[in-house]
């Protein structure tokens, strides 16, 4: 054959990087060569070995998929390939285990190890000292891994799960309950069933997700299956937190979350006044407001009873043209029901709700709210999170921009930080409407851990080239909505670890 005879001539060490052509391509952009052509040349290494020897280049892309590269190449060969995987944990000692892993393959003489990568072994023994250290935890360091090496090792930190889109209140910033949203009657009743719940949470105890968050398309207490939600949540040994609005957190309920272990309970309340809830609530009144305020504070009262912090308690207040003014009253709110921490976002603006949209002179207001606001939670047990801060940064008041060119600047990881699961069982990328899969198709661990959803992963950390990447449902990549993106400061925190413990340099080097 041609092809054989001028690979034979020019060609005496082959590399491998990836264990199909795709994966081998993409880790050696240079390369020409299919799999099939480099076939051709290990048909050579049958009949004279002298011509060829197989070399693996190692990097800190396939370090972890050895035993895949050297199966694949040993079964052109019809040999029984038996290469176990190299496995990341514990992280305490990746590096030397790694070495160790190499040094013990029991392979033909014709195979050779290369690591191309002249930062694998700095960076692997970066992370050795993370854990020696106990700078982070082991699941988070294999986050931390995950994002520098564009592999899963491990689930998201944190999985949104709608468990329905029944709500009972009609919020004019609320994108599918407003009075000016108008969605299908299906979809206001539609709620995920008890049984495929059970399978997301099995397989998200596996993968060793931290959090899950009850929240979605509605308020959660109207789901009746939301309590066994908890109690199965917390039968896996995970952290549980569902959002409510706080009408239905009755002492029942309240003494119930506190008996099956609830972590947390954030409660969304976008005023500070009995007269802007029902402006911005229209089908409740003040009394709902007052009622409120007091489900919140005989929580907490129960609480010290049980002399427990959990569930603690988290406020968050969505800030638009009709409470812009309530910011301090809101704090104030937060410190009377004892709340342990209070989060302010600008509202997300999209068509439904462009009438909410801040003026020049309510973002004013706003800002010179937030020190005060800031001052108030300091002399106090509460805990300000500051994400607002950095949306008033980057505030444009014309579209409603808060997150900027965050993304284009830096990428975007939610992939390996964040599921968002819908009550149809979709399961999106982010918490926009960028759907990968669905449940009754694929088993979340079967979506989570497939190369589909590792492509978009890595397609995302470069979202400057792959702006037009189309997910499932047809949605881009990027789009205006990354330009109002609440899921930054999650992202922004990781940067921040990458930083602190400089590892920076090897985030897209």
């Amino acid at each position: 054959m041609k092809l054989k005879n001028q690979i034979q001539k020019k060609l005496h060490k082959v590399y491998f990087y990836g264990f199909d052509t795709e994966s081998d391509k993409k880790l050696f952009q240079k390369s020409t060569l299919s799999y099939e052509d480099k076939k051709i040349i290990l048909d050579d290494l049958t009949n004279n070995q002298k011509f060829v020897k197989i070399v693996i280049g190692i990097t800190r892309y396939n370090f972890f998929c050895m035993d895949k590269i050297i199966n694949k190449i040993l079964s052109y060969e019809n040999k029984i390939t038996n290469v176990k995987a190299f496995n990341i944990f514990p992280v305490l000692s990746i590096k030397d285990r790694f070495i160790r892993y190499l040094e013990g393959l029991n392979l033909p003489e014709f195979f050779e190890f290369d690591i191309v990568d002249e930062k694998l072994i700095e960076l692997l023994e970066k992370f050795q000292i993370l854990r020696t250290k106990k700078i982070e935890s082991e699941n988070d360091t294999a986050r931390l891994l995950g994002i520098l090496c564009e592999q899963m090792f491990i689930g998201p930190w944190h999985i949104v799960i709608d468990t329905c889109h029944t709500c009972n209140t009609n919020c004019t910033h609320c994108r599918l309950h407003s009075p000016t949203n108008n969605q299908t009657k299906d979809y206001y009743k539609m709620k995920m069933s008890f049984e495929n719940f059970k399978k997301i949470i099995d397989d998200a105890a596996e993968l060793k997700v931290e959090m899950i968050n009850l929240i979605g398309g509605g308020e959660p207490l109207l789901n009746p299956n939301l309590m066994k939600m908890v109690e199965y949540i917390k039968s896996k040994g995970l952290k549980a937190l569902f959002f409510t609005n706080g009408i239905l957190l009755t002492e029942k309920i309240s003494k119930k979350i506190i008996e099956l272990g609830l972590d947390e309970v954030w409660c969304s309340l976008p005023a500070g006044s009995g007269k802007t809830f029902k402006t911005i609530n229209p089908m409740n009144n003040e009394k709902t407001y007052d009622k409120i305020i007091s489900n919140l504070s005989n929580l907490t009262e129960l609480k010290k009873r049980k002399n427990l912090d959990n569930p603690k308690i988290v406020m968050t207040h969505v800030i638009h043209t009709q409470n812009h003014h309530e910011l301090i009253e809101m704090a104030q709110k937060d410190i009377e029901v004892g709340a342990n921490e209070a989060r302010y976002f600008l509202f997300r603006m999209d068509p439904t709700n462009v009438h909410l949209k801040l003026t020049k002179e309510d973002f004013s207001r706003i800002k010179k709210q937030v020190p005060i606001v800031e001052k108030i939670f300091k002399n106090s047990s509460v805990h300000f999170k500051e994400n607002i801060k950095f949306q008033i940064d980057n505030f444009e008041v014309n579209k409603g921009y808060f997150s900027k060119d965050f993304f284009l600047k830096h990428g975007c990881i939610i992939g390996y930080l964040y599921s968002d699961i819908e009550a149809n069982g979709n399961v999106r990328f982010c918490c926009h409407n960028r759907n990968v899969g669905n449940i009754s198709k694929s088993s979340y661990k079967e979506l989570w851990t497939s190369k589909k959803y590792e492509k978009y992963r890595v397609q995302a950390k470069y979202i400057d080239k792959n702006k037009d990447v189309l997910f499932e449902n047809n949605q881009t990549l990027f789009d205006d909505e990354c330009f109002k993106c609440e899921n930054h400061p999650m992202m922004n925190a990781i940067f921040l670890k990458l930083k602190k413990n400089d590892l920076m340099k090897y985030y897209k080097n």
